[in-house]
C-alpha cells in the first residue's frame, strides 16, 4: 500500500511538473504572439495617424472636413487601446511644435474632441511619478486649460520633480506670456507677475520680485520658474546667474537654462556650453546645439568641424550639421 501511494505521489509530482512546463511554454508563446500582433498593429496605425494629422493641419479652416476626418480615424484605428492613445498624443505633440498658432489650435481641438485629456488625467492619477509628469506635459503641450484645477493640488507636492513639472504646466496653461519684453504692454507684464506671485503663494514660498533671487533658489521648481520669467523679463543683470545653472545637478534645470540662453541670445554662454557639451546627455547635447545655432560664433564653427565624428548619434549629427551650416551662412553674410 505504501509503495502504491509512493508511486502515485511521485507520478503526480512528475505530471504536475510537466503541466507547469507546458503552461510556461504556452504563456511565453502567447506573449510573443501578442507582442508581434501589437507591433503589427502599431506599424499599421502610425501612418494613419500621421496622415490624419497632416490632413487636419492642411485644412484647419474647414470645420466640416475636420469632422469627417475625425469620424474616419475613429473607424480606422483602435483608439480605445492605451498604446493607440499614447501614439496619437505623441504624434500630436511632435507636429504641434512645428505649427503656427492657428494650426496648433486645431491640434488642441482634436485632443479635446477625441477626449484624450481623459487618458492624460489617468496618468496624473497614477502613483508612478513619471506618469504624473507625463500627464502634466500632455496638458501643457496640448494647451488643455481645463486641466488647471487638476494640476493645482500638485503645486505644493513634497516631491520636487512632481512640483516642478506641475509648476511649469500651470504657468503655461495660465497663458503666461513669453514674447520679448520690448514688445509687450505694461499691463501684460503686470498680469504675468501676478500669475507667478499666485503660484508662489500656493506653494507657500516667499515671493521676491528680484529674478536673481529665484535663480539662486534651492528648490528646482523655483529655479525653473525663475528661468521662465528671466526668458522674457531679463534686464541683463542676471546673465552670470543663468550661465551658472548650466552646471546644475538637475538635467531639467540645464535644459531650461539652454532654452533661456537661446531666447535671450546670451552669447557669453558660448564658451561654457562648448566646454561642457561632451559631458551632456544626447538630449542636452541636442538642446545645446540648438542654442549654439542662435548664439554661436567662429568658436562653435571650429568646435563642430573638429568634432563632427564624435557625434555618433544620427539625430545629433543632423542637428550639428544644421547648426554648422546656419553659422557658416551667418558668417558669409557678415563678411560679404
Amino acid at each position: 500500500m505504501k509503495e502504491f501511494l509512493s508511486n502515485i505521489t511521485s507520478n503526480s509530482i512528475f505530471v504536475l511538473a510537466i503541466v507547469i512546463i507546458v503552461l510556461v511554454i504556452a504563456m511565453t508563446l502567447f506573449k510573443a504572439i501578442c507582442k508581434r500582433n501589437l507591433q503589427k498593429n502599431q506599424q499599421k496605425t502610425l501612418p494613419l495617424i500621421k496622415h490624419f494629422l497632416i490632413d487636419i493641419v492642411k485644412n484647419h479652416d474647414n470645420k466640416e472636413f475636420i469632422r469627417q476626418k475625425i469620424k474616419e480615424i475613429k473607424r480606422k484605428i483602435p483608439l480605445r487601446a492605451t498604446w493607440c492613445k499614447e501614439m496619437m498624443i505623441d504624434e500630436m505633440i511632435l507636429i504641434k511644435k512645428k505649427l503656427s498658432p492657428e494650426e496648433a489650435e486645431t491640434i488642441t481641438l482634436i485632443y479635446r474632441t477625441l477626449k484624450l485629456y481623459k487618458f492624460s488625467s489617468s496618468l496624473i492619477n497614477d502613483n508612478k511619478i513619471y506618469k504624473k509628469c507625463l500627464g502634466f506635459y500632455h496638458y501643457e503641450t496640448m494647451s488643455y486649460s481645463n486641466g488647471i484645477n487638476k494640476i493645482i493640488p500638485y503645486l505644493k507636492n513634497k516631491n520636487q520633480l512632481i512640483q516642478s513639472n506641475a509648476s511649469v504646466a500651470y504657468l503655461s496653461l495660465t497663458n503666461i506670456s513669453i514674447e520679448n519684453t520690448l514688445y509687450k504692454s505694461k499691463k501684460r507684464i503686470k498680469r504675468n507677475k501676478e500669475k507667478v506671485e499666485n503660484l508662489f503663494y500656493i506653494q507657500k514660498y516667499p515671493y521676491n520680485s528680484n529674478i536673481d533671487f529665484w535663480l539662486k533658489a534651492k528648490k528646482t521648481s523655483i529655479l525653473l520658474l525663475g528661468l521662465k520669467i528671466a526668458a522674457h523679463e531679463s534686464n541683463g543683470n542676471d546673465t552670470a546667474a543663468i550661465i551658472q545653472l548650466l552646471s546644475h545637478k538637475s538635467n531639467t534645470v540645464k535644459n531650461e537654462t539652454l532654452i533661456t540662453i537661446r531666447k535671450l541670445h546670451i552669447q557669453e554662454a558660448e564658451d561654457k556650453i562648448l566646454s561642457i557639451l561632451n559631458q551632456f546627455s544626447p538630449s542636452l547635447q541636442e538642446q545645446s546645439l540648438q542654442t549654439l545655432k542662435v548664439i554661436g560664433t567662429n568658436k562653435t564653427i571650429e568646435y563642430i568641424q573638429n568634432r563632427m565624428s564624435y557625434f555618433d548619434n544620427l539625430e545629433l549629427k543632423i542637428t550639428a550639421t544644421d547648426c554648422l551650416e546656419t553659422l557658416l551662412m551667418k558668417e558669409k553674410i557678415i563678411t560679404s
